[in-house]
């Protein structure tokens, strides 16, 4: 009498093709959640600070404890901010750093002191893509906002091969919301992504609008640093 073969499982080779294929699926989720604009606070809920000197934050830099490139002071109604990315910029005094994600601390936040502002910086996480390339991302990413409504989506003029989205939409508790979003590459070889959102009203997006070009105009990593002052 014959005996019954046991029934077969899936190959080795099967198994390891499905292993690479998961993992390829979480790094590219893990990217778009990254590259997402994260302008979704918890409702009713403000910022949220974190104490002078604590982990992940520290106290704004001052003189000797400025990176090596960066010199002077910052712009005027302006302090310097920086992190453990190693990213230091100009924050509107007042403002107010978001307590650091542990498992994601690619993202940086500051909230105004009324909290209907925000500023954020990302570091791309996908070396493959340009800065045109990551802002498209967004861009697709961003449809499910309610009220969404594209304004710009363009490559801008600039070193590091600049790319600007620009859209609105409406936040459930904040109401009309305006978002300007330019990614680009650094001079230490990262591309970084700069997001200022606010209020969508003709002054507030000005505002909006200068709050971004201070810090990009001023944006310093490692020792590469424009002349600050």
């Amino acid at each position: 009498m014959n005996a019954t073969r046991p029934a077969r499982g899936p190959s080795t080779a099967l198994l390891v093709a499905l292993a690479v294929i998961a993992v390829g699926a979480v790094g590219v989720l893990s990217w778009l959640l990254l590259m997402k604009p994260q302008d979704h606070r918890d409702q009713g809920s403000g910022p949220t600070p974190t104490a002078a000197g604590s982990a992940g934050r520290s106290t704004p830099p001052q003189g000797n404890d400025l990176p090596a490139g960066a010199t002077g002071a910052p712009p005027g109604g302006y302090q310097w901010a920086t992190d453990e990315t190693g990213v230091l910029i100009p924050v509107p005094d007042g403002w107010v750093p978001r307590a650091p994600d542990p498992d994601d601390p690619t993202q940086i936040f500051y909230d105004s002191p009324d909290g209907r502002s925000l500023l954020q910086v990302s570091t791309v996480a996908d070396p493959g893509s340009t800065p045109y390339d990551s802002m498209r991302t967004v861009e697709a990413a961003s449809r499910e906002r309610p009220d969404y409504r594209l304004m710009g989506l363009d490559s801008v003029d600039g070193e590091g091969e600049p790319a600007e989205l620009e859209f609105v939409y409406t936040h459930d508790t904040y109401g009309s919301r305006h978002v300007l979003d330019r990614a680009f590459v650094a001079p230490d070889g990262n591309q970084y992504a700069v997001l200022v959102a606010g209020p969508s009203d003709a002054a507030a997006r000005a505002r909006t609008r200068e709050l971004q070009t201070v810090v990009l105009d001023h944006f310093c990593v490692g020792e590469h640093c424009p002349a600050a002052g």
